[in-house]
C-alpha cells in the first residue's frame, strides 16, 4: 500500500569461497645416490668417499655406513 515504506540500515556480508587445498600426493619414489669417488677397486686401505643424492621432494640428510655400521654423523646440509 502507499507509504508503506522502510529503510534499512546497512548490511555488510562476507563471502568466502576458498577451500583448502589438498595435501600434496605422498612421495613414492625413492632417492638416488651415487658415490662419486672413489671408483670401484681403484683403492685399498683409508680413503675419502663422497657422493651426491637427490629425490623427487627433497633429501633430508646422506648417512655414510660400512656393513650396515654408521661412519660418521648424517650429513644434513645442504651442498
Amino acid at each position: 500500500a502507499a507509504g508503506n515504506t522502510k529503510t534499512a540500515t546497512s548490511v555488510t556480508v562476507t563471502v568466502s569461497n576458498t577451500t583448502t587445498p589438498p595435501p600434496p600426493p605422498a612421495d613414492t619414489t625413492p632417492p638416488t645416490v651415487t658415490l662419486t669417488a672413489p671408483g670401484a677397486g681403484t683403492v685399498s686401505g683409508t680413503v675419502t668417499v663422497s657422493a651426491s643424492a637427490s629425490d623427487n621432494v627433497g633429501v633430508a640428510g646422506v648417512q655414510f655406513r660400512l656393513q650396515g655400521a654408521n661412519l660418521v654423523a648424517q650429513d644434513t646440509a645442504n651442498p
